[in-house]
């Protein structure tokens, strides 16, 4: 069941992490034109906007020199850098799990159950359906005919012999569940 909600949590967040992630790039792509118009005539990793992209996905994976850029510009460099870890790190990152968070709780509330388990068990159930079919169907026939001989025996007497049949079953029943006492 484990991969199967795995399976349900991706399902569910695709459309919240879809959204997640077009902030996300406009929010690079943002820090990405500020550290290109701040560091780019300077620092080799910020000379394009693509190559600022690219140095700020590094900087996300802690490849980065931070005092080259706190050489260049003492203020505004320290300033962009700490601001786009913060919110890299704490409000992207806590929003990211905050998608899968929900979305994992919303499958645990539906009680999702894993897919073959339920067809395994839809399957049995129609197998043991046609067992029980098969089984039962002699024993309703003897059961007919039976009540149809008495039912000719006695023309007048028909609820008569619809009682006595139901007491002999409703005896049959008793008995079987005495041999569970």
């Amino acid at each position: 069941a484990g991969v199967a909600n795995l399976a349900y949590t991706i399902a569910l967040a695709g459309k919240d992490c879809g959204l997640f992630l077009v902030i996300f790039i406009m929010v690079i792509f943002a820090y990405a034109q500020a550290f290109h118009i701040s560091f780019g005539t300077d620092i080799e990793e910020y000379k394009t906007l693509l190559d600022a992209v690219f140095g700020l996905f590094k900087t996300l994976l802690g490849d980065f020199d931070f005092e080259a850029i706190k050489l260049i510009n003492p203020y505004l460099g320290p300033l962009l850098f700490i601001t786009f870890e913060v919110v890299c790190y704490f409000v992207f990152l806590n929003m990211f799990l905050a998608i899968l968070n929900k979305s994992y709780s919303d499958v645990l509330d539906k009680g999702v159950d894993d897919p073959m388990a339920v067809e395994f068990r839809a399957t049995m159930s129609r197998y043991l359906g046609r067992v029980r079919d098969v089984v039962f169907f002699w024993r309703r026939n003897d059961d007919l005919d039976r009540f149809k001989e008495e039912e000719d025996g006695e023309e007048e007497g028909g609820e008569d012999a619809m009682e006595r049949a139901m007491q002999e079953k409703a005896g049959e029943v008793d008995a079987f569940f005495d041999a569970f006492d």
